[in-house]
C-alpha cells in the first residue's frame, strides 16, 4: 500500500511538473450542471459537468454529443466565462440510452431530444456500451474494433459479446443483477408509440420528488463489478480519450473509490469478485491456515456459496436467512473478513489505475488537470483513496439517513465537521467539495438562510459547498444568489483560506478498517464505529472544543505530539506499529482516550481478527490513559445529544488546568474553530451561527460573545490586533471592526466578538 501511494505521488509530481502550484490548490468554489445553473450568478470558479458527460455508453457517446452540439457549446461558454471546466466521467455504471435513427442510418434523436421529434420515420434502438462492444453494423460511428479495444470476457475466458452486462454487472448474494432505469417525463405515450420506443422500452412511475423515475424509460444502466481488471483497463483507455479530445481543466469521476461492500449481499458478489478471492487467499494465507479454516482447495472455494450455506435455515424462510445475514458473529468470521479485505484491495486497484491513467494523459497533453471524484468519505474504504483523488467531491444528506448512516443533520444542531474534515484529509488539495442535499421542500427560494448556514459550516470544516447538484430526491439548498453569497466570500479570501491548519487540543482518529470490521453481509453495524466517530465530532463542535482529524494510517508516521489529547472513538483495528506509536506518544506526556472496542482487533494483515488481549491493555494503568468500554459518542449521535453521554464525554476530555486552546461564553448554536494561517502570519477564528429555523428560514443573529485564546509561541507575549471579515457586498467580503484583544495572561488573548449574522472570520495578527 505504501509503495502504491509513493508511486502515485511521483506520478502527481510528473503530471504537475510544469505547474508549481496547480490551480485547484487555491480554494475554488464549484457549481454542478451548468446547463441548468447560471454559474456566473452563482459566483463559482469551476463547474462540474461542463458540457461532456461520459463513462456510461462507450466511446461513441462523445460523437453523439458532438452531433447535437450542446456539449461543445456549454464547454466553450464556461471557458469564455473564465471558469475551470470539469467534465463528468462515471466509473461505476455502464449501459444504454434510447437512440432514434433515420433511413440513412444517422442518429436523429436520442432519449433526451425525442420530445422534440418532428414526425419523420425513425427506428428506435438501445444505443450504448453493449452495441459498441458488439461492433454492430448499424453504428453511425466507429465501434470497439476500430479502436483496437479487446473484448470483455468472463473470468473463465468465455467471451461476453452476447452477454456483456452479465460479465460486467455487480451481483448480489442471489447471483442476479438488474437494470437501473431512468425516465424522461417529456416523452408522451403518442411519441413512444409512433417512434417505436414502446417496442424496446416501458414506462415507470415514482414519487413526485424523485427526479428521473417517472415517464418512459429512456436510459438503462447497470452498476459494475469494480474488481474487474478488464473493465479497469477499458476505463483507463476511455478516460484517456476523453482528456485528449476535450482538453478540460478537470475531471469529476462519479463512483470514484466505491468498493461495493456497504451492502455486500446486494453488490459484492460479481463474477470477478468471487473469482479473484481464491487467488487472494493463496497469496495471503499458508496452506496450513487454509486447512484450519476448512478450505482444502482454495481454487474450488466459492465465497457466495459459503455465505449462503452459513446463513441457511432449516425452514428456508427468507426472514430467518435475512436475520442470519445481519448476525454480528459475521464480524468474527475470518473467511468473511478476508473477503471484505480482498474486495477493497481489488476495487482500489481499479480506482487508482483510472486515476493514474488520467494523470498520465494530462502530463502528455501538458494539462494542469484536476481529478476529483464522488468519494463519500465515511463509506467503507474511502479513506484509503488519499493519493488517488485531488479533491473529494462528495454527496451527503442533511436530513434522514444516507445509506446506513444517520445524516449530518439540520440546524441548529446538525454539523458536517466529521464528514468535511475527513473529505479534506483524503484530498490532495487540503479541502473538499461537499454536495449537501436537502429535501425538496427545503430547497430553492425561501431557504437562502438555511443554505448559508450549511455552506459556512462546510467552509469552517475545510469544505466548499457545491451548488446545483441533485440526485433522485436530494436537492441543493438555496438559490444562485445564496450560493454567490458564500462563493464570493471564498473567492475574496482564497489567500487566507489556503494552506491553513487547525490549532487543536484533540486529535480525533478516523479508521476506515474499523468501519470495515463492522460489516456483516447485510450492512455495517454503525453503532460499533461510525456512530461513535460522528458523535464525538458533533460533541466537540457543540462544546467549542478544538479538534483536528487524524487518519489512522498516519498514526505510525508520527505527528501525534502536536495534540495534547489523542481520541480513539471505538477504533477497533490497530496494527502493532500503531500501538507502538501510541505508547511512545503517552510516554512523551500525551493523553490517550479510547472508547468502545478500541484496540480489540489486528490490522488488515491479520485479517481484522479479534486479538486475544486488547492492544491497549498494557497502557491502562497509565494515569494519562482513559479506556472506556462504552459508546458515549454513539449515544450522543443517535439520542439527540443524550445528557448522560454528554457528561461522560465531557469528563473524558476535560482538563483541570484550563490549558485548552479556546474558551468562550458563546452558546452551542455558535461554532468556533481556531486556525493558523499559512506561514504563521496570523490566526483565524471561524465563527458560524447555526441559529436558523429550517422550516421558516428565520435566523436570529448571533449575540455578542467573548472568546479567550491560548496563543501559540509566535503570538504569545506580543501586542496583537484583530479585524473581522464577513460575507457581503459585491466584492464578497466586508470588514467588521473588532476591538484590540486584551491579555489576561502572558499567552492569552481575549476577544470581544460583536453580533453577526451567519459567518465571521476574525484575523488575529501582531501589530
Amino acid at each position: 500500500m505504501l509503495r502504491e501511494r509513493l508511486a502515485l505521488l511521483v506520478l502527481f509530481g510528473v503530471a504537475c511538473a510544469a505547474y508549481s502550484d496547480p490551480w485547484w490548490h487555491t480554494p475554488t468554489a464549484v457549481v454542478s450542471q451548468p446547463q441548468g445553473v447560471n454559474f456566473v450568478a452563482a459566483g463559482a470558479g469551476a463547474t462540474r459537468g461542463a458540457g461532456y458527460p461520459s463513462g456510461w455508453y462507450g466511446y461513441w457517446a462523445i460523437d453523439d454529443q458532438d452531433r447535437m452540439g450542446q456539449s461543445r457549446r456549454v464547454f466553450e461558454r464556461v471557458g469564455k466565462a473564465g471558469l475551470k471546466r470539469l467534465i463528468y466521467f462515471d466509473s461505476g455504471e455502464v449501459g444504454d440510452y434510447a437512440g432514434f435513427f433515420g433511413a440513412d442510418g444517422k442518429m436523429l434523436y436520442n432519449g433526451w431530444s425525442i420530445p422534440w421529434w418532428k414526425g419523420e420515420p425513425v427506428t428506435a434502438r438501445w444505443f450504448g456500451l453493449e452495441a459498441f462492444m458488439a461492433n454492430v453494423p448499424w453504428s453511425p460511428w466507429p465501434t470497439a474494433q476500430a479502436y483496437g479495444l479487446p473484448t470483455f470476457t468472463f473470468p473463465d475466458g468465455r467471451p461476453a459479446a452476447d452477454h456483456l452486462y452479465d460479465a460486467l454487472a455487480h451481483r448480489g448474494l442471489d447471483g442476479n443483477w438488474e437494470f437501473d432505469f431512468f425516465a424522461n417525463k417529456g416523452v408522451t405515450d403518442d411519441i413512444a408509440r409512433k417512434t417505436g420506443l414502446d417496442q424496446i422500452s416501458t414506462s415507470q412511475s415514482g414519487r413526485e420528488d424523485m427526479q428521473g423515475k417517472s415517464g418512459w424509460r429512456t436510459t438503462r444502466l447497470v452498476h459494475v463489478d469494480l474488481t474487474n481488471p478488464q473493465l479497469r483497463d477499458y476505463r483507463r483507455a476511455e478516460l484517456t480519450r476523453m482528456i485528449e479530445r476535450v482538453r478540460p481543466e478537470g475531471v469529476h469521476i462519479d463512483n470514484h473509490g466505491d468498493v461495493h461492500i456497504l451492502y455486500p449481499s446486494r453488490t459484492a458478489f460479481g463474477t470477478w469478485a468471487t473469482h479473484r478471492f481464491p487467488d487472494w487467499l493463496k497469496a495471503n494465507a499458508t496452506p496450513e491456515r487454509l486447512r484450519g479454516l476448512g478450505i482444502d482447495d482454495p481454487d474450488k472455494f466459492d465465497i457466495r456459496q459459503y455465505v449462503i450455506a452459513k446463513s441457511a435455515d432449516a425452514s428456508d424462510k427468507p426472514a430467518q436467512r435475512a436475520g442470519r445475514l445481519r448476525d454480528p458473529s459475521w464480524t468474527e468470521d475470518p473467511i468473511w473478513l478476508a473477503f471484505l479485505i480482498s474486495h477493497v484491495d481489488a476495487s482500489l486497484d481499479y480506482h487508482r489505475g483510472v486515476f493514474r491513467a488520467g494523470k498520465e494523459a494530462a502530463a502528455r497533453a501538458g494539462l494542469d488537470l484536476l481529478i476529483c471524484g464522488n468519494v463519500v468519505p465515511c463509506f467503507p474504504g474511502r479513506a484509503l483513496m488519499r493519493g488517488a483523488c485531488d479533491i473529494v467531491h462528495f454527496e451527503c444528506r442533511s436530513e434522514g439517513r444516507y445509506g446506513p448512516y444517520r445524516a449530518t443533520g439540520l440546524p441548529p444542531w446538525g454539523r458536517i465537521g466529521g464528514l468535511a474534515r475527513l473529505g479534506a484529509a483524503i484530498s490532495e488539495a487540503g479541502y473538499c467539495w461537499p454536495s449537501q442535499y436537502v429535501p425538496k421542500h427545503l430547497s430553492g427560494a425561501g431557504h437562502e438562510k438555511l443554505h448559508g448556514v450549511l455552506a459556512f459550516d462546510c467552509l469552517a470544516n475545510r469544505g466548499i459547498m457545491d451548488y446545483g447538484h441533485w440526485y433522485l430526491d436530494g436537492y441543493s439548498p438555496g438559490t444562485e444568489a445564496s450560493a454567490a453569497h458564500v462563493n464570493r466570500f471564498v473567492r475574496a479570501n482564497a489567500g487566507l483560506l489556503k494552506g491553513r491548519h487547525y490549532l487543536a487540543d484533540v486529535g480525533l482518529v478516523y479508521c476506515t478498517w474499523s468501519e470495515i470490521a463492522t460489516i456483516t453481509p447485510t450492512m455495517p453495524i454503525t453503532a460499533r464505529y461510525a456512530d461513535e466517530y460522528f458523535g464525538w465530532a458533533a460533541f466537540l463542535d457543540h462544546h467549542h472544543a478544538q479538534w483536528d482529524l487524524i487518519l489512522a494510517q498516519d498514526i505510525a508516521q508520527g505527528g501525534l505530539a502536536r495534540f495534547p489529547i489523542i481520541l480513539l472513538p471505538s477504533v477497533s483495528v490497530l496494527t502493532d506499529a500503531q500501538v507502538a506509536a501510541l505508547r511512545q506518544y503517552v510516554d512523551g506526556g500525551g493523553r490517550l482516550i479510547a472508547t468502545g472496542l478500541s484496540g480489540t482487533r489486528g490490522g488488515p494483515g491479520d485479517w481484522l481478527m479479534l486479538r486475544s488481549t486488547g492492544a491497549l491493555e498494557a497502557l491502562r494503568p497509565n494515569a494519562r490513559v482513559r479506556i472506556d468500554g462504552g459508546l458515549p459518542g454513539a449515544d450522543y449521535w443517535n439520542k439527540d445529544r443524550n445528557p448522560a453521554a454528554s457528561k461522560k464525554m465531557m469528563d473524558l476530555v476535560s482538563t483541570d488546568d484550563g490549558s485548552g486552546r479556546l474558551q468562550t461564553d458563546a452558546p452551542a448554536t455558535v461554532s468556533a474553530q481556531l486556525n493558523m494561517l499559512e506561514g504563521e502570519k496570523a490566526l483565524a477564528l471561524d465563527l458560524t451561527n447555526f441559529d436558523v429555523d429550517p422550516a421558516t428560514d428565520a435566523r436570529r443573529p448571533a449575540a455578542p460573545c467573548r472568546v479567550t485564546l491560548r496563543l501559540p509561541k509566535p503570538f504569545a507575549g506580543r501586542a496583537l490586533r484583530a479585524r473581522g471579515l464577513a460575507p457581503g457586498s459585491q466584492m464578497g467580503s466586508r470588514e467588521v471592526t473588532i476591538a484590540p484583544p486584551t491579555s489576561p495572561g502572558p499567552d492569552l488573548a481575549t476577544l470581544e466578538i460583536p453580533r453577526f449574522d451567519d459567518f465571521l472570520m476574525v484575523l488575529i495578527e501582531p501589530r
